[in-house]
């Protein structure tokens, strides 16, 4: 015998949990891949060794990887949530990479990330909050039996 929660899948939050995280993955590894490289040549011959170089690089495929792994988890989010529930969602990612980068990449936090770090969280609580038109079992795109 199944579980209801196994007979209805991967949460579709689940889903869209992994597609910020393998999301905010990618912006990390690319940002760590292109400082190693260095800066860009002024001629474009050498940009595009440059660029050639970081597509050949084994960690910028992992990232190509996480793309798809990503896209596929999203799919799965967007299946079973409303879009107007799901796409907010993705708005954490921003909050994950401005911290990744003071963390990994010692940039500065200043007030005007941690500023929009409030509004994208408050924006969350607003856009994510049940209607009052709309029964609870509904929200999410989720059917009430």
């Amino acid at each position: 015998m199944t579980s209801h929660a196994a007979e209805r899948g991967t949460s579709p939050f689940v889903a869209a949990g992994v597609t910020v995280m393998l999301t905010v993955y990618g912006q990390g590894v690319v940002k760590w891949r292109v400082d190693r490289a260095g800066d860009t040549a002024d001629e474009v011959p050498q940009q595009l060794i440059w660029a050639l170089e970081l597509l050949l690089d084994p960690w910028i495929w992992t990232v190509a990887i996480a793309v798809v792994i990503a896209s596929i988890a999203w799919l799965a989010a967007i299946s079973r949530l409303d879009l107007g529930i799901a796409y907010p969602l993705m708005s954490t990612s921003l909050i994950l990479v401005v911290l990744l980068g003071v963390l990994a990449f010692d940039e500065p936090l200043t007030m005007a990330k941690i500023g929009g770090a409030v509004l994208v969280l408050a924006g969350l609580v607003v856009a994510n909050r049940p209607s009052a038109s709309r029964p609870r079992a509904e929200v999410g795109g989720e059917q009430g039996a």
